[in-house]
């Protein structure tokens, strides 16, 4: 049974996790309005404050942790108060910003999947 609140939208995109002394590769898997989910090699090190950048689509955003396991993350965007200093969209009121840059992920995704062959 589904018990999400939020759509989500399924994704494979390159990110990047990036907090002071360090960095991991990752992969994001889904993005909601809200928050994602990442596949990782392994969660250790990584702290529960963090950006998590997707070059591909110019996104990076101030999230923080809300679950793990061994190999995967989810993450919720953090809201006013979270500064991060490589994106002043995400310091304030961001959630319009978020929600059209996501939109804006969503809709190149959809026009790449249905130029691609089958």
């Amino acid at each position: 049974m589904e018990n999400r609140t939020e759509p989500r939208q399924r994704v494979f995109k390159a990110g990047m996790i990036e907090f002071p002394g360090g960095a991991f590769s990752c992969v994001v898997r889904d993005l909601s309005p809200h928050g994602a989910k990442l596949d990782l090699p392994s969660v250790v090190g990584i702290p529960h404050e963090f950006a998590l950048s997707i070059p591909s689509a110019q996104f990076v955003f101030s999230c923080r942790a809300v679950w793990r396991s061994e190999r995967r993350m989810q993450l919720r965007y953090r809201e006013s108060g979270g500064e991060c200093s490589r994106n002043p969209c995400c310091c304030g009121d961001c959630g319009a910003a978020r929600r059209e840059a996501l939109v804006q992920l969503a809709a190149s995704l959809r026009q790449v999947r249905s130029a691609s062959p089958e």
